[in-house]
């Protein structure tokens, strides 16, 4: 891939961090079993995109978010 396609495609951020994260990337992340990702994004309203029956993707942005809402105070 060109060295800018992924930006100008939406794939990944002017950072260079990917746009779209996995959900073994988000359980990495928060350092959680991937089930539990699966059950915030069902229970709790972690924004995600299904792209099929098993296979979601979190916008970067969206999640970042979405987690900024929950901090402890």
């Amino acid at each position: 891939m060109p060295p800018d396609r992924g930006l100008r495609s939406g794939l990944v951020t002017s950072t260079g961090n990917p746009n779209y994260l996995t959900t073994d990337e988000v359980a990495e992340e928060l350092r959680v079993p991937r089930r539990q990702v699966y059950e915030l994004i069902h229970r709790e309203g972690l924004p995600a995109v299904r792209l099929s029956h098993r296979a979601y993707r979190i916008v970067r942005d969206e999640y970042e978010k979405w987690l900024k809402a929950r901090r402890a105070s």
